[in-house]
């Protein structure tokens, strides 16, 4: 399991409902590590339909293998936290982090960080095709973050009591496209899928406000499909590519 150092947080990808197996490199420590974004796991796995744009703005319809997970992160010391997750580099999932307590992310936030949006499932996928209009540039800076589930944990700054009568955000994301991910060399994505958690209605609410403040740690799991844990070193060759 990634966890800090001191073992305040840590955090680890859920398949199907158990933890996935992670491959460490040498010169990582334990706040970083893989895992393999299998599109093919048995009873978890199933094909996504998904409608998609070609170059010249032809759109079509294509099905693709794509595996839901989730991120189990852990709190565990005494203080009050905020969970701010991004993935692929893109805000996904912002919370309250309470003391020696777990939590299941179960997928994407519409709006990260109100806790009354849509959550969709987050599902590992192959990149999709740019579509017309769409720039194919991507800002090498971002190259790093594909592939990548960050988990920042910060301290909490509690604000006010406020009324809410405003409804949940709405809304999913399709991920990175192919042009981006080949120039980050990185073979696979995420997208969300369905609906796992409605958005709340509007109605009288009165909550707390709260925002994140310093960063305390980062928790980091890379993702790939088996040829680039191969090339990196993290799984053996298949018995037929030897030789």
């Amino acid at each position: 399991m990634v966890h800090t150092s001191d073992g305040a947080y840590d955090l680890a990808v859920m398949i199907g409902g158990a933890k996935a197996e992670e491959y460490s490199a040498a010169a990582s420590g334990p706040e970083e590590a893989w895992v393999h974004a299998d599109l093919f796991v048995e009873g978890v796995a199933y094909p996504l339909e998904t409608e998609e744009e070609d170059p010249f703005g032809e759109s079509f319809t294509q099905s693709w293998p794509v595996t839901p997970y989730k991120l189990r992160v852990s709190n565990n010391t005494g203080e009050k936290r905020c969970l701010v997750l991004y993935v692929d580099g893109v805000e996904a999932y912002g919370a309250r982090f309470l003391p020696h307590s777990s939590r299941l992310l179960e997928g994407r936030q519409s709006r990260p960080g109100q806790s009354s949006s849509q959550i969709n499932e987050l599902l590992f996928a192959r990149p999709r095709l740019v579509r017309r209009g769409e720039s194919a540039a991507v800002d090498p800076k971002l190259f790093p973050e594909l592939e990548s589930l960050r988990l920042d944990v910060h301290e909490m700054i509690e604000g006010k009591k406020v009324k809410k009568r405003k409804r949940g955000a709405t809304g999913g994301s399709d991920g990175q496209h192919k042009a981006a991910c080949k120039a980050a060399g990185a073979g696979a994505m995420t997208r969300t899928g369905s609906e796992v958690v409605p958005p709340k209605e509007a109605g009288n609410r009165t909550s707390t406000t709260y925002k994140p403040g310093a960063k305390v740690a980062t928790l980091r799991i890379r993702y790939a499909q088996k040829d680039k844990l191969q090339r990196l070193g993290l799984l053996p060759a298949d018995a037929e590519s030897v030789g």
